[in-house]
């Protein structure tokens, strides 16, 4: 275990990038768990290079996210593995709502960030 967070919304995966910026090990192997995971959890995972991620509920729009991620990939021999306990349409959060037409990471990334800013 490199990282542990209880905070709530997306606000460990953002503390998560940040302790990602001083982590000098490699990032080959490393997997992820989290209880609930949105398209802008998907987003914020697969930005720092996290190749195996498991939740306990999955939306549907992130499992398709990371499947369209993976056609898209150049490293097609290492794709992003998620995996579920159960999965669900779509989690009940309005950034859910807010970013299911999307499909560019950095354009998501920056509505992510502009929401978090927004809320201090």
């Amino acid at each position: 275990l490199i990282f542990c967070s209880s905070g709530k919304w997306l606000l460990p995966l953002f503390d998560f990038e940040c302790f990602m910026k001083t982590f000098n090990g490699s990032r080959e192997n490393l997997c992820i768990h989290d209880s609930a995971i949105g398209k802008a959890a998907i987003v914020l995972m697969l930005r720092q290079g996290i190749r195996y991620i498991h939740g306990n509920i999955v939306s549907k729009l992130a499992m398709q996210f990371v499947d369209k991620f993976n056609s898209l990939s150049k490293n097609k021999n290492n794709p992003v593995t998620i995996t579920c306990d159960s999965s669900v349409e779509k989690i009940k959060c309005a950034t859910e709502e807010q970013l299911a037409p999307y499909t560019d990471i950095e354009q998501m990334y920056k509505l992510l960030v502009e929401r978090l800013n927004s809320s201090n």
